[in-house]
């Protein structure tokens, strides 16, 4: 349970379970007692704060757990998946700090492969750090992907340069005053006088007028 509610016939269900997406009821009688139920749900703040705080123990159990199995990709990646399930429940912009914990140990790990979990991951750090220290990092880490878009437009993977360079653009977008990459849009263009199939006409032509 995440969001619990009562009903009008005193029991108690979780949001996601009784109310639609526009926030009337599912149901009109209670599952339990088949009481006619009164179309109003009442939060129960207290009970729901209670859950959050026993999630976010548990979220950083796992993040504690998944440091102690750095050298188990298997074991690493179970309390890594189990911690950004938490993380997706309890709404990680409000728990930062929890969310850039967990996102510095995956960039210290071995296992971080794909440019869209990098970004993730650089993104949560970025979120809870200030000064000289963030723009040291944010250059380290979007440099690390910058050499991956020129790698992979060396050995002609076009596709793979292209989500690279979408990851570094990922990151240009947070329009941070401390850094930021000029580079991206050299790469853009290479990668659309090397591998024009890879751009719509429409997309292209953005591209192209944007540079």
């Amino acid at each position: 349970m995440n969001d619990p509610v009562v009903l009008s016939s005193g029991h108690v269900f979780d949001k996601s379970t009784v109310l639609s997406a526009n926030g009337k009821l599912k149901i009109d009688k209670c599952p339990i007692t088949r009481a006619k139920l009164e179309p109003k749900v009442y939060p129960l703040a207290v009970l729901k704060s209670k859950i959050t705080s026993k999630k976010i123990a548990r979220l950083n159990q796992l993040i504690f757990i998944a440091n102690s199995f750095k050298n188990d990709e298997t074991k690493f990646n179970i309390a890594t998946e189990k911690a950004e399930n938490i993380l997706k429940l309890v709404k990680e912009d409000v728990y930062k700090a929890e969310a850039s914990k967990l996102g510095k140990l995956m960039i210290s790990s071995p296992y971080l492969k794909t440019p869209e979990d990098h970004v993730k991951c650089i993104v949560r750090v970025i979120n809870t750090m200030h000064g000289e220290g963030r723009a040291s990092f944010v250059k380290t880490k979007i440099t690390f992907m910058h050499r991956n878009v020129v790698d992979n437009l060396k050995k002609s993977e076009f596709e793979t340069a292209k989500i690279w360079l979408e990851a570094c653009e990922g990151v240009n977008k947070l329009k941070m005053k401390d850094f930021k990459l000029d580079l991206v849009s050299h790469w853009w263009l290479k990668l659309m006088q090397l591998c024009p199939s890879l751009f719509d006409e429409a997309s292209f032509a953005e591209r192209l007028l944007n540079y």
